[in-house]
């Protein structure tokens, strides 16, 4: 029976991400219906999926601590709305929000008390359906604000670009975004972490630079090593030659620009060239 050839496997290609600006992000939650303008900051910034976004309740939001707790999603399968817990234990986490959206939250939810109702509703009321969401609402309100073409996922990239510029590591993405390894987080978004290098490297080069020594620090460092060394008394300092550890050091002075004069008590010998 004859071997199966070998056929290569077609290359899984990825969607493209769009990442947008904060100025960006602030102009689709102004040309959208005020309805979902927190549901846009909440995404850009918390990067809830929109299946996490719709089955966000109000009993699952922490508007004291600025954190929102993922719990339940709601999506959409040909038609039929289906709820449950999120796919995996990662998934299932609470995500800090900055104080401006966690106060543009507050202003959406003021009045409704219900823990079990759902933050973002249908136009009529009822759970989100996404489907006509997207249609009815979100691609108005992207070609409203210039950027047609956006999907609701890329606000959930854009979370995660925010993050990374504001100096999040891998592990805290992953979390935040309830990845299920690093190494996902690093295979998706690793190219972003470039830029973030650069900025790392010109922290560190700060840091070096108000830490380098002065003239003066040194001089003061190497006069306490010589407050170590005994002081001699004029009789041993005609008959006896100092120490070669003493010696050495004295020699270590000289060389940094101090000047030691034989082995009096250290305020009256020691002093140094740069004061």
């Amino acid at each position: 029976m004859p071997l199966p050839r070998r056929v290569p496997l077609p290359k899984v290609k990825r969607e493209e991400m769009r990442f947008l600006t904060p100025a960006e992000v602030a102009a689709l939650a102004e040309a959208i219906h005020p309805r979902y303008r927190a549901l846009v900051l909440v995404g850009a910034y918390g990067g809830l999926r929109i299946g996490e976004l719709a089955g966000l309740r109000r009993g699952r939001v922490d508007l004291l601590r600025g954190a929102v707790q993922v719990a339940e999603i709601v999506v959409e399968v040909r038609g039929a709305l289906h709820m449950g817990p999120p796919k995996t234990r990662a998934s299932r986490r609470t995500v800090g929000l900055p104080r401006f959206v966690a106060e543009e939250l507050a202003a959406h939810l003021a009045g409704r008390d219900d823990p079990e109702a759902f933050v973002f509703t249908a136009p009529q009321g009822g759970p989100l359906r996404v489907t006509a969401f997207r249609a009815r609402v979100w691609r108005p309100a992207t070609r409203a604000s210039g950027l047609d073409g956006l999907r609701i996922h890329d606000l959930r990239h854009t979370a995660v670009a925010l993050w990374i510029a504001a100096g999040a590591n891998p592990k805290e993405v992953a979390a935040r975004a309830g990845h299920a390894s690093v190494s996902f987080t690093l295979d998706r978004y690793g190219h972003l972490y470039s830029e973030a290098d650069s900025a790392l490297r010109d922290r560190l080069d700060v840091l070096y630079g108000t830490s380098r020594p002065t003239p003066r620090a040194l001089s003061s460092g190497y006069a306490g090593l010589a407050a170590v060394a005994p002081v001699w008394s004029q009789a041993a300092t005609r008959t006896t030659r100092a120490p070669p550890m003493v010696a050495r050091r004295c020699s270590d002075l000289r060389v940094l620009g101090v000047e030691v004069r034989g082995f009096e008590p250290l305020a009256s010998s020691v002093r140094a060239r740069w004061a």
